[in-house]
């Protein structure tokens, strides 16, 4: 049995050029890529992030999101708990070949934002 608890999942639109101060978080996260373009830094790795992509950054590491100036990002942060999983995620796949993924994340945004009255 596995021990996986989604405690956030939002939807935000970034600015044209939008960037976030590095930030450290103490449970784990997932960043999906809904539209747009930019770069994620994860610890002292830096990707290139476009539509489909997730991104896993483990709790006590650094992140920085930066969105294009001309084609932001729309995203979505999953902060989940899962000790058991903990060290064997990638840090970053494309979704786009997985079009039940990409349909549960938008199924958890959704239900996550009807929750919120």
């Amino acid at each position: 049995m596995s021990n996986i608890r989604f405690n956030v999942i939002n939807l935000y639109q970034c600015a044209p050029g939008f960037v976030t101060k590095e930030r450290i978080f103490d449970f784990d996260y997932l960043l999906y890529v809904h539209e747009g373009k930019g770069i994620y830094k994860i610890g002292n790795a830096t990707y290139k992030a476009v539509m489909g992509d997730i991104f896993y950054c483990p709790p006590s590491v650094r992140n920085t999101i930066i969105a294009d100036s001309e084609a932001p990002f729309l995203l979505s942060g999953l902060e989940f708990h899962a000790p058991l999983y903990r060290g064997t995620l990638k840090q970053s796949i494309s979704l786009l070949r997985a079009p039940f993924l990409i349909q549960s994340i938008k199924q958890m945004v959704q239900e996550c934002q009807y929750k919120k009255n």
